[in-house]
């Protein structure tokens, strides 16, 4: 992973080495998520991250609901 970002409680966005984005949706929300200081992620037998995997926020583990390309965020201007 090289950048992440939360969208709201249940939403993350995350930034693989080669620049591609994704929206990860967690099965159920977490009021850590939009704050969290660092992330662990349970990634699925293949190694890959998807719906099979989950995402640690403060020990707890959050079930991956939906794993799909998308857009970076969205950059403020200045």
């Amino acid at each position: 992973m090289r950048d992440a970002v939360a969208v709201d409680d249940s939403i993350q966005l995350i930034q693989n080495y080669f620049r591609k984005w994704y929206r990860v949706r967690l099965f159920a929300p977490s009021r850590y998520l939009p704050h969290a200081a660092g992330l662990g992620f349970v990634t699925g037998p293949g190694g890959t991250l998807d719906r099979t995997g989950a995402i640690v926020i403060r020990r707890q583990k959050y079930p991956i609901g939906s794993v799909i390309a998308s857009e970076g965020p969205k950059r403020q201007r200045r």
